[in-house]
């Protein structure tokens, strides 16, 4: 799949928490197609921000298929109905 304006993303905090996020921009850069600009939901209290602030804007997000690296993004999980435990 490739990446475009609105899409719903899982951004991957620098702990390794994941959040989900829109992706807001998809920057014309031939040597990065997969870097985005995206608008990440926050969950407040559980990631040390006030309740004002549950959101915030992450510039250039490099693609991370394993979802396991920092500051990266990745798509969501696929979970099947039939056993919720990830597939």
């Amino acid at each position: 799949m490739k990446p475009s304006v609105a899409r719903i993303v899982h951004y991957v905090l620098p702990n390794g928490a994941h959040r989900p996020a829109i992706i807001t921009c998809v920057p014309l850069i031939s040597e990065c197609p997969d870097q985005v600009n995206l608008q990440v939901f926050l969950d407040g209290g559980n990631d040390d921000v006030p309740a004002n602030q549950g959101t915030t804007w992450v510039r250039g997000a490099r693609y991370d298929e394993t979802g396991m690296v920092g500051n990266s993004w990745h798509w969501p999980e696929r979970i099947d109905n039939e056993n919720p435990s990830r597939v």
